[in-house]
């Protein structure tokens, strides 16, 4: 949050909604005593209260008696609720794909994508960067029939199909795409060679035992999941006039044992337009925040779905200006969100915008394969491992293999598991999904970790399925409480 900007969450005891109000903007808020607006500047003094008050602003100019709550934090730390003793405090965060950075990496895995198309093997390092109608792409793409690649046309697709299109796109908007790019077939031998590795990479792979959570960290599986239900709503309900931009960061509380979590703050940040209806907005998001967490408590073992938690909505006020027009953008900026959350180290480079022979995009599907079959053949919690390869070498060698606690593991008991080589991902996603979506939603999520009982609880995203998941799960006699595994 910028220095001086402030923050206002309110409550009604007539009613269960809370959220925030910037005084930047003018909003309509409704108590048991009156009906007014917040006009823009204003501002409330810092004081929580129950009951009848005269709640005063900073200067002095009285609002008069209203029978609600009102707090004012300058500080994102000052409205934050500690974690209590013995435990620690997790957090993780997730962009939507109309995030200038997002929306670099899928161009970038849009070109790798139309490349391998025409073929399997070819050879794709590429970077794109953003600013306001400007794409810059540069790199190398060696392949079959390349000349004919419209780099103009896949970066307006990805503009579209993150949901740049009216009104969040400017109608005199003319986006210009500049290339800088090596094109042409592969050389001479160097087909053959795809096999070998042409860099050097030290590359990490996690994964966790926990169902509900496509064995990602906790926190980081939440932050996806509730930018996924975000982004959903904007798709769904057009009315709201959300945009394509966007941010999610999560804080949980896990237990000293790792075996218990619940939610301790939600901050999330949409853009709008300016005409936006931002009392019906807030409504619907809080909606919708409240069933995907929901949703994800009850396919994660030990997760409390609980009412004590704050949720905060543009924080730091009228988000209007997004994806590129609010903030340049360049492939992959995201990495920690790309990879496992800030917990987890992230080891090599940038997956998007390079094809799958080459070891930064190899060597974390490797890596995370292994790590699952730890977890899945050897019992462990969780599992972490560290692959590392060299120039001219054609498969990983591992380097630590740790389980919980920083348990390290006998390398040996996992010679054999997983195929090593670095051509072992070239086909990879085969079929489960294009690389686009793959570029946005996650890497690592492939693998389905859900309770057998409630199917995959956890990847749904529109509300219908959610409370058939959450009525499934009632019948079957699921509680809204912290559960051991």
């Amino acid at each position: 949050m910028r220095r001086g900007a402030h923050e206002y969450s309110w409550r009604s005891p007539c009613s269960h909604h809370h959220g925030r109000i910037r005084g930047q903007t003018k909003h309509l808020v409704e108590c048991s005593s009156e009906r007014r607006d917040l006009g823009r500047g204003d501002h409330v003094g810092s004081i929580i209260t129950h009951g009848p008050r005269r709640i005063r602003h900073p200067l002095g100019q009285p609002y008069g008696d209203q029978v609600m709550t009102i707090a004012f934090t300058n500080t994102f730390t000052s409205d934050f609720v500690n974690a209590a003793a013995g435990s620690t405090l997790r957090t993780a965060e997730f962009v939507l794909p109309g995030h200038p950075d997002k929306l670099a990496d899928a161009i970038a895995d849009a070109i790798v994508q139309e490349a391998r198309r025409r073929e399997s093997r070819a050879l794709v390092a590429i970077e794109v960067a953003l600013h306001r109608n400007i794409v810059f792409i540069d790199g190398r793409v060696a392949c079959d029939e390349v000349q004919s690649m419209d780099f103009k046309k896949i970066a307006h697709e990805v503009y579209r199909s993150a949901g740049f299109t009216k009104p969040f796109v400017r109608r005199a908007m003319r986006l210009r795409v500049i290339t800088d790019i090596c094109v042409g077939p592969l050389l001479p031998g160097e087909l053959e060679l795809r096999e070998v590795s042409d860099d050097q990479s030290i590359v990490i792979g996690y994964a966790s035992s926990l169902p509900g959570t496509d064995a990602l960290p906790v926190e980081h599986a939440l932050a996806r999941k509730l930018a996924m239900a975000l982004y959903a709503l904007r798709c769904e309900q057009p009315e709201l006039c959300l945009g394509p931009d966007g941010k999610v960061i999560v804080f949980i509380e896990e237990s000293h044992d790792a075996r218990n979590f619940r939610v301790v703050d939600v901050s999330l940040s949409i853009q709008h337009t300016a005409q936006w209806n931002a009392v019906a907005a807030r409504r619907a998001i809080e909606a919708r925040m409240h069933l995907a967490i929901e949703a994800f408590a009850l396919a994660v073992p030990g997760f409390a779905s609980s009412q004590d938690h704050t949720l905060t909505i543009n924080g730091d006020g009228d988000f209007i200006e997004g994806g590129p027009h609010g903030d340049n953008g360049l492939s992959g900026k995201k990495l920690v969100a790309d990879f496992y959350g800030p917990r987890v180290p992230i080891g090599g480079g940038a997956m998007s915008g390079k094809d799958f022979c080459k070891v930064d995009r190899a060597g974390p599907l490797i890596a995370r394969e292994l790590a699952l079959a730890a977890v899945q053949r050897l019992g462990c919690r969780e599992c972490l491992v560290t692959l590392g390869i060299r120039p001219g070498d054609r498969e990983f060698r591992i380097v630590r293999v740790e389980a919980e606690n920083r348990q390290r593991l006998d390398t040996t008991r996992l010679h054999g598991l997983v195929d090593m080589r670095l051509e072992s991902k070239e086909y990879w996603p085969d079929q489960r999904g294009d690389l686009v979506q793959i570029a946005r939603w996650g890497h690592f999520t492939a693998e389905r970790a859900v309770h057998p009982m409630l199917g995959d609880l956890c990847g749904s995203t529109s509300p219908e399925q959610m409370r058939a998941a959450v009525h499934a799960a009632r019948r079957l006699g699921a509680k809204y409480v912290a559960r051991p595994c």
